[in-house]
């Protein structure tokens, strides 16, 4: 996997959140799947991820809502990064389903 890849990535459709004192990216909800695709696609497994929204002054906040994906002993690469990419995006189906407010995704990879 290649951080600076995953950087590249998530700076080129997310929001910057070292305002709040994280060094990584917000990216909208609305492109998520989008984005998670596009990290699937160049073998970069995604960790986790937690929820933001914007609030007064528009900042990004968690909404402590949030998912991990740990890499099982006997799991090769490939099959973290398939298994990785599906719990992802079951995350990403159940928030768009229960949540009605535009939301932020930070991928942890």
């Amino acid at each position: 996997m290649s951080k600076e890849l995953a950087e590249t990535i998530l700076m080129k459709y997310g929001e910057s959140l070292n305002e709040i004192g994280v060094n990584n990216w917000a990216v909208p909800l609305s492109i998520s799947t989008s984005v998670l695709k596009e990290l699937y696609q160049n073998k970069i497994a995604v960790l986790g991820g937690d929820l933001l929204k914007k609030t007064g002054g528009n900042q990004l906040n968690y909404v402590y809502a949030n998912w991990y994906c740990e890499k099982l002993i006997n799991e090769n690469d490939l099959e973290f990064l398939n298994r990785s990419f599906l719990v992802a995006q079951q995350f990403i189906e159940a928030v768009v389903e229960k949540w009605e407010e535009e939301l932020y995704i930070e991928f942890v990879v």
